[in-house]
């Protein structure tokens, strides 16, 4: 997501850049800076927001388990798999958004294990 994001903030800065008319001037590049770090906020304020509502998706997956039992396929395993285990059901429904929701969560960890400290 945030890969996505980053290059069409660099899209943006070269298309900027090469659309000037006229000779290249110190004001022009610094206007483009100023938009670029402007959009960085933004994206960054963004992706804040959606971490904080993964993690709140987070707590769904925990009550999910209720549903699909304490002997579950592993959220890794294919759903044809599942499907296998539960049948065609409510459980094998529940069994699929828990996938999905632990598939966030790895992703997400996997973010916030690569940051800085």
């Amino acid at each position: 997501m945030t890969d996505d994001l980053v290059k069409r903030l660099r899209q943006t800065i070269y298309l900027e850049a090469h659309q000037l008319e006229g000779p290249f001037l110190v004001s022009n590049l610094q206007a483009i800076i100023e938009r670029f770090a402007l959009q960085r906020i933004e994206a960054a304020d963004r992706i804040e927001t959606l971490e904080a509502a993964l993690e709140t998706v987070m707590v769904g997956g925990n009550h999910l388990v209720q549903l699909i039992g304490t002997h579950h396929p592993h959220w890794t395993q294919e759903p044809c798999e599942a499907l296998d285990w539960y049948g065609p059901n409510d459980a094998y429904d529940a069994w699929c958004c828990w996938k999905s929701i632990m598939q966030a969560r790895a992703a997400l960890g996997e973010k916030k294990d690569g940051e800085a400290v």
